[in-house]
C-alpha cells in the first residue's frame, strides 16, 4: 500500500511507513525537524503497535486496527 499527501508545512520525504512480516514500521528519512512517535523523537527505525501516534511537523497520524 502507498499513499501521498501534501502538507504546506511538511517535507515530502519525512518520513517512510512499511509493513514487514507483521509488523508496521516508521523510520526517519533524515527530516530536519524529527518523526515523533508518542512524544518521543524517532532515532533510525521504530515498531509501530495499534493506538501509536507519529507526528511529522503539525500533522499527526495515528494506527488503527481496521474493520474486518
Amino acid at each position: 500500500m502507498s499513499t501521498t499527501r501534501s502538507w504546506s508545512r511538511t517535507r515530502s520525504r519525512h518520513c517512510a511507513l512499511t509493513f514487514r512480516g507483521r509488523s508496521w514500521f516508521v523510520e526517519d528519512l533524515g527530516s530536519t525537524n524529527g518523526t515523533f512517535l508518542n512524544g518521543s523523537q524517532v532515532d533510525g527505525t521504530a515498531a509501530l503497535g495499534y493506538g501509536d501516534e507519529i507526528q511529522v511537523g503539525e500533522v499527526r497520524l495515528r494506527l488503527e486496527r481496521g474493520r474486518r
